[in-house]
């Protein structure tokens, strides 16, 4: 994710100097790297540039805003012309590209990027480690990119769940298990059964509770 990060740098600094086209190649070039960070992150590595395929791989895991499936459609339109001579009848790719295209890459770029990196990992302890919250946030280091970890004790996320915490009630309607030794899975089958009595309903950015 870094590397997207980097590119969407160095896509604002082409903007800035006016080369239109290699800042529209450079912004596919960003979504094209923050989807596959993102695949890597779900452990289902993908390979090709096509943007419109890895958003159909991200889909198998989260749900895709429609905003950032029409991003990657549009840059996906940028991979081949922007570079090849050969791509239009006549003249260089430095031409058939405008400030207007450079600057809807940009904005199209950075909503991918916003997306692929906006990520949290709930943890769950098997025990009780004795340890403070705060403490044992200092001790897990995020992977690569923004990725927000939020370690919870056994003690802790069972209470949690009992109080129909909201951070837990989001992962159980919209995470994606890394690794569960079955509590988690208990907690998601009884959370639907919570869902389909009414008991917990989606509610504004949140939850409301009978």
């Amino acid at each position: 994710m870094r590397e997207a990060q980097a590119e969407l740098a160095a896509a604002r600094s082409l903007y800035e100097t006016r080369h239109w086209a290699w800042c529209c190649f450079t912004c596919q070039q960003v979504a094209h790297k923050a989807l596959r960070a993102l695949c890597e992150r779900f452990r289902t590595p993908q390979t090709g540039h096509n943007l419109n395929l890895l958003v159909q791989a991200v889909v198998e895991h989260v749900a895709v805003p429609d905003s950032v499936r029409r991003g990657c459609a549009r840059l996906n339109r940028y991979d081949v012309p922007t570079r090849y001579p050969n791509a239009f009848d006549r003249g260089v790719p430095a031409e058939p590209f405008f400030e207007e295209d450079a600057r809807l890459a940009l904005e199209d770029a950075e909503e991918v990027v916003h997306f692929a990196s906006g990520f949290d990992v709930l943890v769950g302890l098997r025990e009780d480690d004795g340890k403070r919250w705060w403490d044992r946030l200092g001790e897990w280091e995020a992977p690569e990119g923004p990725v927000e970890v939020f370690p919870y004790s056994r003690t802790e996320w069972e209470r949690m769940f009992e109080s129909r915490y909201l951070l837990l009630l989001d992962a159980l309607e919209h995470g994606v298990v890394l690794w569960d030794h079955g509590s988690f899975a208990r907690m998601r089958a009884t959370f639907r059964r919570w869902r389909e009595a009414g008991l917990v309903v989606p509610w504004r950015d949140g939850w409301r509770i009978a």
